[in-house]
């Protein structure tokens, strides 16, 4: 099977983005981890409720040792 080149593109900006983010988990660089979201993200972490923004992502990574 034939990947179309926009899928494959699509997967390597993904990968991309993986990266970044696994990168900021590994070092605890949670502009980093941040980066990785848009700046309207809604982010559904372990807590009950998802919050939305890219400050949330970072305020929800920060007090993680």
């Amino acid at each position: 099977m034939t990947v179309a080149p926009h899928e494959a593109t699509s997967e390597a900006v993904f990968a991309q983005v993986l990266d970044i983010w696994k990168h900021g988990i590994d070092v605890h660089d949670t502009a980093e981890i941040g980066s990785a979201f848009a700046e309207d993200a809604l982010f559904q972490g372990g807590k009950p409720e998802p919050s939305r923004g890219r400050a949330s992502v970072v305020a929800y990574y920060d007090p993680t040792p």
